[in-house]
Parts: C-alpha cells; sequence; structure tokens
C-alpha cells in the first residue's frame, strides 16, 4: 500500500516533467509500506491445550512472510461459565498459555485506524463460545478491522452452539482491508430478495487449510467479491445459555462412552485411541508422538485425529499430574479388545524407530536415560516418559505386583462344622469326577452274560461298595496298583492278559487292550482269549 508519509523521487517523472516543462524539479512518489499489523488471538482454553505447538507455528509463518508491519500474540480464555453476565468481557493477556502473563482489555487491542487484522485461533468448544462473551467480542473488533477465526478442527467438528456456520458469499465492496462490518453476505443460490441478512456482521470461519486461507486473504486484500466462504452471522443478541435445571445425570458407564465415541469419530481416530490405550501414562508429547508414528502405517494424517480423542469423552487429567491423562476407568480394556497384541507391540515399534529417525529434529520433548555414571538424581516421584499400560501388561500376563499395589485382605480360613466321629472327610476329586464314569463303564461290563466268575465276582464287589468311601482315595472301589501283572503267552505266541480288573492310581497311561485313560487315573480291562 502507498505510504501517506514516506515519498522517494521517481526518476523517469522527473526525467519526463525537466523535457516537458523545463523546470528544474522532481517528482515524488510514495513509498510501498506494510500497510496491516496481525493480532494474533490465541483461545488457551482447557480444550486448547493440544493446539499450543499450532498456535506457535501460526505465529511464526506469519512473521516470516514479510507482509505484516508486525505479528503480536495475545491469549484468550474461553473457560468462563455460561452463567456469565452480558456484559461480561473474557479474559485476555499479554501472552498465550500464561496465566500470570498481565491482562490486557478490550479496547486495547481495538486499532481504531482499521489497520490491524484480528485473527482468533479457537475450536469454539469453551464455554466462553456458548455463553455469547467471544461472539460480542468479534462483533466489537469488526467494527474496526477485519476479523476471522482460525479454526483447528475439520469442518466436520465445528461445534454447532459455540460456532454455528453458514457459506455463503462474501463482497468486500472494493476497499482493500475492509473491516468486518462492512462485508456484505449473499446466498449462493437463492435470489437477494428472498433471504436477507441485513444487520447482521459476517465473520469468516477458516479451516488451517489453503483453499479458505487463499480465498479469504484475496479477499482483504484485493477488495473482491463472491468469495465463499463459511461464516459466522453476528447481530449482536448473542447472550449466554441459561443453564437447564435437570435432575443429576448419573456417569455414563465405559461401554457407553465408548459408543458415543465410535458413533461420531473417523476409522483413524479410532485406531489411535487403541493405541494410546497402550502406553501410560499418557502425556500431549507422547501422545502426539505415537499420532505421528501411525503415519508410518499409511493411515491418513491429520492433527484433528488426536482432538477427535482428546475431546471424545474418552480422558481425563490424572490426579496430582497437571500434564498427565487417563483414560477413563473401564475405557482401555473395552479399547484393548479390538486390538490385536502384534499390533500393540508394532505401536511400541514404530514409536522406538520415528525416535531413530526423528533424533535431532523437529520440537522435541527433553527425557533423561538412566545410567550408572549419571551426576545427577531423578526425583522419586519422576515417571517413566512412555510405558506400557497396566492394561497392557496385565493381557500378556506381565504385571507384577509392585510395593504400590494395596495388599489383598487376609484370607480368614473358612471353618469347616465339626463331624461325628464316624462321618467321613467331604468327597476327594477322586469321587466327585473319576467314580461317576468309572461306574458307567462297570455297568457296562456288568451286562455281558458271557463274563467269567472271577471278573464277574469282582465286577459285582465293585458294584456293591460303589458308595463306601476310605480315608486314602476317598473311593473304595479305586486303590494305589504299583505294576501291572504279567502276561503270558499262547502257543501261537499271543499274549494273553489274566482275568482281573485293576485300577491303576497313577498318572500314566495304560498299554493294553480295551485300555482307557483319565487325568487323574488310568483303567485297564482285560479279558482272556
Amino acid at each position: 500500500m502507498p505510504s501517506r508519509t514516506s515519498f522517494c523521487v521517481d526518476e523517469t517523472a522527473t526525467a519526463e516533467w525537466i523535457a516537458e516543462t523545463g523546470l528544474p524539479d522532481v517528482v515524488l512518489r510514495p513509498r510501498p509500506e506494510r500497510w496491516l499489523s496481525v493480532a494474533l488471538i490465541v483461545d488457551d482454553g482447557p480444550s486448547m491445550v493440544l493446539w499450543q505447538q499450532l498456535a506457535a507455528e501460526v505465529r511464526g509463518l506469519l512473521e516470516r512472510q514479510g507482509a505484516f508491519r508486525s505479528v503480536r500474540t495475545y491469549g484468550l480464555d474461553s473457560a468462563q461459565g455460561l452463567d456469565s453476565a452480558q456484559d461480561a468481557a473474557p479474559v485476555l493477556r499479554a501472552r498465550p498459555y500464561a496465566p500470570g502473563a498481565p491482562r490486557r482489555t478490550a479496547r486495547q487491542l481495538t486499532d481504531t485506524s482499521g489497520r490491524t487484522v484480528m485473527l482468533v485461533l479457537s475450536d469454539g468448544v469453551g464455554p466462553g463460545w456458548r455463553g455469547g462473551a467471544i461472539p460480542r467480542l468479534l462483533r466489537r473488533w469488526a467494527r474496526h478491522s477485519p476479523v476471522a477465526v482460525l479454526q483447528p478442527l475439520p469442518a466436520r467438528m465445528w461445534p454447532e452452539r459455540g460456532m454455528p456456520t453458514q457459506r455463503l458469499l462474501v463482497d468486500a465492496g472494493g476497499r482493500e482491508g475492509s473491516p468486518g462490518r462492512a462485508l456484505s453476505v449473499r446466498h449462493p443460490v437463492l435470489p437477494r430478495g428472498l433471504v436477507s441478512y441485513d444487520g447482521k456482521t459476517p465473520v469468516p470461519v477458516l479451516e488451517l487449510a489453503e483453499g479458505e486461507l487463499g480465498t479469504w486473504a484475496a479477499l482483504t486484500g484485493t477488495g473482491g467479491s463472491g468469495a465463499p466462504l463459511p461464516v459466522m452471522l453476528l447481530d449482536g443478541a448473542e447472550k449466554p445459555v441459561a443453564a437447564r435445571a435437570t435432575a443429576h445425570v448419573p456417569e455414563p458407564t465405559a461401554e457407553e462412552r465408548l459408543r458415543r465415541f465410535r458413533g461420531a469419530a473417523s476409522p483413524e481416530a479410532q485406531r489411535l485411541a487403541g493405541a494410546l490405550a497402550t502406553v501410560h501414562p499418557l502425556t500431549l508429547p507422547v501422545m502426539r508422538l505415537i499420532h505421528q508414528a501411525g503415519a508410518g502405517r499409511g493411515e491418513r494424517f491429520h492433527p484433528a485425529q488426536l482432538a477427535e480423542v482428546f475431546l471424545g469423552g474418552l480422558l481425563r487429567r490424572r490426579e496430582g499430574g497437571a500434564e498427565e491423562y487417563e483414560f477413563q476407568p473401564g475405557v482401555a480394556d473395552l479399547l484393548l479388545d479390538a486390538v490385536r497384541t502384534s499390533d500393540a507391540l508394532e505401536t511400541a515399534a514404530q514409536v522406538t524407530e520415528f525416535l531413530l529417525h526423528r533424533q535431532g529434529s523437529g520440537p522435541d520433548f527433553r527425557a533423561r536415560l538412566s545410567g550408572d555414571h549419571g551426576d545427577s538424581r531423578v526425583a522419586e516421584e519422576a515417571r517413566p516418559f512412555a510405558a506400557a499400560s497396566p492394561e497392557l501388561l496385565s493381557r500378556l500376563g506381565l504385571l507384577e505386583e509392585g510395593p504400590d499395589d494395596p495388599a489383598p485382605p487376609p484370607q480368614v480360613p473358612e471353618r469347616r462344622p465339626v463331624a461325628p466321629a464316624t462321618a467321613f472327610p467331604p468327597r476327594s476329586y477322586t469321587s466327585e469326577q473319576i467314580q461317576p464314569p468309572v461306574m458307567a463303564v462297570v455297568r457296562r461290563i456288568a451286562e455281558d452274560d458271557g463274563l467269567p466268575k472271577s471278573v464277574r465276582d469282582y465286577v459285582d464287589k465293585m458294584l456293591a461298595e460303589a458308595d463306601e468311601r476310605n480315608e486314602e482315595t476317598g473311593w473304595r472301589g479305586c486303590g494305589p496298583c504299583p505294576m501291572w501283572p504279567s502276561s503270558s503267552s499262547t502257543p501261537d505266541g499271543r499274549s494273553t492278559w489274566p482275568n482281573c480288573a485293576r485300577w491303576r492310581g497313577s498318572r500314566s497311561r495304560g498299554s493294553g487292550p480295551g485300555t482307557t485313560s483319565n487325568p487323574a487315573i488310568s483303567v485297564g480291562i482285560w479279558r482272556s482269549p
């Protein structure tokens, strides 16, 4: 833009002037200057903790462009409640993500000359958006300056209550750097007379992608018209939403939380949630690391996928850990049900490989390595920056009780009632598990009319003593047998077995004809030829 105070000599115009008039005079022309400044207001509410690194990257990008006189950054607290007074102003600070930074007022940030672009980086989730305080602030700034909202989330995740948008055609009326209140909008299909937007201030909401940012920049820099953009229509009537008096709503179960998340999240975000369930504790650097390492599997990568998990109701802050998060009770186990063990182990391998390839490059986080020759000690409350989660260790059979685990309650020995001296002890495993199938075999043998008398007598005795018990095995039909009876051979070379039935009280298997086996006892029944 031509400067109003700084000029330089136009040599060509000066030469022409002297040649035409003969007067030794010079022709001056305004020097080009950067006529716009940028105020980047970063929403640093709780939901925006994910985008702290993005905010620094946006500021660096604006500074490297070289198209602005200055780039200033401020913090905007969107965490105020919905019951704020209508005239309450949101909290502004001199620096984002710095609660102790000096406060600023909306008036201090307002440039009445109209030469400051106001960019608000926010996801629109904080209560200040739903309460109307931030929309009123945008409308105030739009009286003098171009205003736009930079939205880090994809359009499908924009909140309807805090940031309702419409895609309309925006006209700047041919005025460069037109303030927000001077913009006009029209419907892309319906005629002008059918839909009226008079009295409303359009504020463009721009996804951080090349297309919409380029369209808005061209509109602001050239004063063009007919630019299709998503906009918020502010009419000054944004009021806090009154809290509805409802009965106490119980906390959703882990199954309900996961069902809601899967109903709204993308497939990539669902797989990312499963990968995060394998790691403990969860910090923002570790979550970003796992997210970036997962891009090696060829999945579509978008920073908002981590935001889907973060805002999906699955995580909560750890007690006593300001920067640590954990899954809601029971959620990690349900997530791991859909993760193969091989995939969980592959996540650890990919994180390791990612760290090796990216060592010394990019934004890193500090960590210490343990060793025997170090000269500093780590605080006892320090934790590993990433380790396998207890849920994963339990599934792998590697979870051991640590010294901090609560001790199990002492077991009180069960006192059985004193029985009379003539009563037998409770039924043993042999009586409960071995007797029924063995006696079924004995009854089938007893049905054979061709049994020799010696076998018949023994079978009848077993049937008669089926309910009698002894203290050694619990059943009189079962007794120890140290060896099998020897066999004899017939003249044709066939082996003959004695006409008897013996029960072998060992765990080995029988080897003769008609042998059956049991996990605790083997039985052999033979008949002579």
